[in-house]
């Protein structure tokens, strides 16, 4: 989440604009499991930014939520997760030919 914040600032707006009207933030989170930052994303949506105020708005959201779960010490917890779930999207993008026996036993655990 903070890599993701961080690289706000550089990532041309009008992907994040194109990102943000379909709700693809909001779906990335939901898949992540944090119901409560999704809830923040589309509320965001909803408002219709554009430009810097959504680039603005949503590196605020994305700062206020990761320090709200590091405050509660989640967030180490909640980045596991989160590892786990980009570790089994990276590995469905290639086939099962591919696939190492190694990446295989990551995502059983």
């Amino acid at each position: 989440m903070i890599d993701f914040c961080e690289r706000l600032g550089s990532i041309d707006i009008e992907s994040i604009e194109f990102h943000a009207s379909r709700g693809d933030f909001e779906s990335w989170v939901r898949f992540l499991g944090d119901i409560e930052l999704e809830r923040k994303l589309s509320l965001i949506r909803e408002a219709d930014l554009t430009g810097d105020a959504l680039r603005e708005k949503l590196y605020e959201t994305l700062r206020s939520r990761y320090d709200e779960l590091l405050r509660k010490g989640t967030y180490n917890r909640i980045k596991s997760v989160q590892t786990r779930h980009l570790m089994m999207l990276a590995v469905v993008s290639f086939s099962k030919d591919v696939m190492t026996d190694s990446v295989s036993e990551l995502l059983v655990e």
